[in-house]
């Protein structure tokens, strides 16, 4: 075979490539709406499903179910089959629809255009829950994949409580994860955190929200709703230790946030709880005053606060260093929070052997 041909060839394969990419692009629909769906209607005689959504701009989309339409969700408890009977009227959704043009009359009576769906994803649902602030103001709670929203009733959101997280719900890179565990000491460290619940009170935190809303300056601004967010994840591991920070995120208004750390450490084999004083060699005390003594710290007065309001859940166990966070409010005369961190070379002879996790240079050679 000459080049010619050869390359006549890869030229037609070429051009027999960009034609069947062209055809598969040309299938998926560049037409998509995000918004809330408004009404829907199943027709009694014919079965067919259409239904309403209004985008962020007000713009009212028709849009009609078909045998091909993908329906889903993520939501717990959301069925998505359900919502072609009017089970999900109040929710949200983000909509793909081909270019095929029909009509629909509204429940009001007006036509207007309708599209075939191709793909429906639920984003949220109206629960039948709802809130109610102190100034008596009734707040709807909306469910959406991975929290909760409490929303005015003219659809201004004023609180996001993201889902608390449990220890497998976060991998992280370089340091022994929960999965590595066995099931008995997983099973134990699942029921700690379980026990320990909310480290904060959503309905305090909603009249928050509220307060801020209604004393904004200017009420015709954007409000910039306040979440609030549980997390916890591995910190570190060491040969009989597995350490773990527990994560909160709490909004101080104007779109800023403060975040308050716990530390936790479990015995690997049994998942069992331990004090996390036992992993240091000293007494408590030895082990805040070495601490300190690292620090070096020339302001004695701040010192002996930080001495008297030592806990041991202030101290994270990282995979090169410990980290400690002493939360606002925490320290007497000081505003804000306070924190240091201290390489494990520096402190060694205040922990045991078996207490010291795992370093980064260990796992990148593991």
């Amino acid at each position: 075979m000459t080049k010619q041909k050869k390359a006549m060839i890869l030229m037609g394969v070429m051009w027999l490539g960009l034609l069947i990419i062209g055809l598969l692009y040309s299938s998926v629909s560049d037409n998509e709406v995000q918004g809330r769906v408004t009404e829907l209607t199943v027709d009694e005689e014919t079965g067919v499903v259409t239904f309403v959504v209004q985008s962020a701009t007000g713009k009212d989309i028709g849009l009609i179910v078909t045998d091909e339409t993908s329906i889903y969700s993520f939501i717990d408890g959301v069925d998505d089959s359900e919502f072609i009977t009017g089970a999900y009227v109040d929710s949200t959704v983000v909509v793909e629809y081909g270019n095929s043009r029909h009509s629909l009359t509204t429940q009001n009576g007006e036509e207007m255009r309708a599209y075939e769906t191709e793909t429906i994803y639920i984003e949220s649902v109206l629960t039948t829950e709802t809130a109610t602030v102190s100034d008596g103001t009734i707040l709807r709670i909306w469910r959406n994949n991975d929290s909760y929203d409490y929303e005015l009733e003219d659809g201004t959101e004023i609180l996001r409580v993201h889902d608390r997280s449990d220890p497998d719900s976060n991998v992280i890179s370089r340091v022994e994860n929960f999965a590595m565990l066995d099931a008995v000491a997983q099973q134990n460290i699942s029921s700690f955190y379980e026990k320990q619940g909310l480290l904060y009170d959503i309905q305090t935190e909603l009249e928050k929200a509220y307060l801020a809303y209604i004393q904004r300056e200017d009420m015709t601004k954007y409000f910039a709703c306040h979440v609030l967010e549980q997390t916890v994840k591995p910190s570190a591991s060491s040969e009989t230790v597995m350490y773990f920070v527990t994560s909160v995120q709490l909004p101080l208004g104007d779109r800023n946030y403060h975040t308050h750390y716990e530390s936790a450490a479990f015995d690997k084999t049994t998942g069992n709880e331990m004090n996390i004083w036992d992993v240091f060699s000293c007494s408590p005390e030895e082990a805040k005053r070495g601490i300190l003594d690292a620090v070096g710290y020339e302001d004695t007065v701040l010192v002996e606060k930080m001495m008297q309001a030592f806990e041991p859940e202030y101290i994270q166990f990282k995979t090169d260093d410990i980290e400690v966070y002493f939360p606002q409010g925490s320290l007497s005369g000081e505003e804000h929070s306070l924190g240091f961190g201290l390489a494990y070379a520096e402190i060694a002879e205040l922990l045991h052997d078996w207490a010291i996790p795992m370093s980064s240079d260990w796992w990148e050679t593991a």
